[in-house]
């Protein structure tokens, strides 16, 4: 076995692991999203109406969306699209209107999942370490010298 995963393995069964992740890693429990009356009412109406298109219209104004889809990000970006693809947009709407209004109300105001907060954890835990970084060209430029000299 390679000595690296072998430390690896070692390391995540020692005393104290998840104590010591967390301080490269740490999470912060987030609160519950407050959704503006305004848009809540909308969101309602349009739930008590069947109106597909203005129900995600303003599901997709809120900072989450109560499903994931894998379209949900392009309606986001290019609201256009709603009025162009009735079969995606039947297809999340069925599932709203199958959740209620209650549910897609409460998961819209779910806070932020704690493992999207890790993104930067890491570089940020290096930098405490006062560890150097790149800026892009000189890694670049490294990266051409280390190719030319093998």
């Amino acid at each position: 076995m390679n000595k690296w995963i072998q430390r690896s393995i070692d390391l995540a069964n020692s005393k104290g692991y998840l104590d010591k992740l967390f301080r490269i890693y740490p999470i912060e429990l987030e609160n519950i999203r407050d959704i503006p009356e305004s848009i809540k009412n909308r969101v309602q109406r349009a739930f008590r109406e069947r109106n597909k298109i203005n129900l995600i219209k303003e599901l997709l104004k809120l900072p989450r969306f109560p499903i994931d889809d894998p379209y949900i990000a392009s309606l986001r970006r290019h609201p256009s699209l709603l009025s162009k693809n009735p079969k995606t947009i039947e297809r999340i709407s069925k599932k709203l209107f199958s959740l209620g209004i209650d549910t897609v109300l409460e998961l819209s105001a779910k806070p932020k999942f704690p493992s999207r907060q890790l993104g930067h954890s890491f570089k940020r835990w290096l930098r405490t370490l006062n560890y150097p970084f790149l800026e892009e060209n000189e890694f670049k430029v490294i990266l051409y010298f280390w190719k030319v000299a093998i």
